[in-house]
């Protein structure tokens, strides 16, 4: 992946975490942080890795996203103006923070 792209995609990443963080209204009964972001050469589109706490909400947690997808959309476009076009999000739910808490219980017993 180029160096370019790698900009572009951390930007994406931190412009979404401003709207996650500062402009939709999340429900208080899950926490939901960007992890990653890889967007397309054209950047048409974009994959959206998504952590959701406490784990056992992250299905209400990735339905909410989903929900809410087109407001997302809208809001990151208005952070990002500058560039060409807006990429269609595709959120994934990122569960290598749960399997990771999982591996230290285990280390533990």
């Amino acid at each position: 992946m180029s160096d370019r792209m790698l900009q572009v995609n951390e930007l994406l990443r931190d412009k979404l975490a401003h709207v996650f963080s500062q402009e939709l209204e999340i429900p208080v009964d899950f926490f939901i942080t960007i992890t990653k972001v890889s967007a397309s050469n054209d950047l048409r589109a974009a994959k959206v890795w998504l952590s959701v706490l406490p784990f056992d909400k992250a299905r209400q947690g990735m339905a909410w996203v989903i929900n809410h997808r087109k407001e997302v959309q809208r809001l990151l476009g208005k952070q990002t103006k500058k560039m060409k076009n807006t990429p269609i999000l595709r959120f994934e739910l990122d569960q290598s923070e749960q399997k990771s808490s999982e591996i230290y219980e285990i280390m533990d017993k």
